[in-house]
């Protein structure tokens, strides 16, 4: 058994450099790292041994939502600074392995933000439906988010998502509390507000 990367929807990628076209269930996504076991009969086995990496990100679980229900996201934020900060992905996981995702260039600026919104997600199908943001933040600067809603057109817009303002003050298992996915990842008072919380991902 060898470890291998996945490239395409039916690319392995060798350590070494050496790529492999297979049949790859529909479950993985760029990026899986996998294990190929090629079996006696010309078969071959692929399964995920490690979940994606991620140097900063966050889930959380959002419930349950209807066939042509719609999804979108609304959130404030501040950055260190007027210089280049990164991107965020925002992801909307459903079924069995369905995601919609959208990624940005992070707005720069010393100072909040409170009307950035995501992407608006339709549900395909009834569905539970979690809620990924993954940041890939330069060097040397931050960016922190806080107060997390749901915005025009979702049925449910002016709610907060579960744990939405990190009144938590720390991270849980992905239901009540939000998950931590990446290293650079903290739960620190609001840097305008020192009562509050907020997330904040850095480089």
């Amino acid at each position: 058994m060898v470890l291998w990367w996945l490239l395409l929807q039916n690319s392995l990628q060798y350590s070494d450099g050496r790529v492999e076209i297979v049949d790859v269930p529909k479950a993985f996504t760029v990026g899986d790292v996998v294990a190929v076991t090629h079996r006696r009969d010309g078969g071959v086995v692929v399964q995920r041994v490690s979940p994606p990496l991620y140097s900063a990100g966050i889930e959380i679980y959002l419930g349950e939502f209807l066939s042509g229900e719609q999804v979108r996201v609304r959130f404030a934020s501040i950055a260190s600074g007027n210089t280049d900060i990164g991107t965020l992905t925002f992801q909307f996981l459903y079924g069995e392995s369905g995601v919609s995702e959208q990624t940005y260039n992070i707005p720069s600026g010393n100072y909040w933000q409170a009307e950035l919104v995501t992407h608006t997600f339709t549900l395909p199908y009834d569905s539970e439906v979690t809620f990924r943001i993954i940041a890939n933040v330069l060097s040397g600067v931050w960016y922190v988010i806080d107060y997390l809603d749901y915005y025009y057109p979702t049925a449910r817009r002016g709610e907060l998502l579960p744990d939405g303002n990190f009144e938590s003050g720390s991270f849980g298992d992905g239901i009540t509390q939000w998950k931590k996915l990446g290293a650079k990842t903290e739960i620190v008072l609001n840097p305008s507000y020192d009562s509050s919380y907020a997330c904040k991902f850095y480089g």
